[in-house]
């Protein structure tokens, strides 16, 4: 972007990815069911991770 003469800071980054980053987000959720969908043996899945901090 700066090199066509657009400046901008992180902040502002910062804010459009909180305030647009769920909708980018959503619709790609959505993509991907409708894609699975479209298979007849679809089935959703949900793996469970733990992850733990060890002492130093």
């Amino acid at each position: 972007m700066a090199e066509r003469g657009i400046h901008i800071c992180h902040e502002t980054v910062r804010f459009w990815w909180n305030r647009f980053g769920p909708m980018f987000a959503a619709e790609i959720r959505r993509k991907r069911v409708e894609a699975m969908r479209q298979h007849t043996h679809w089935q959703w899945r949900l793996d469970e991770v733990c992850v733990t901090q060890r002492a130093a």
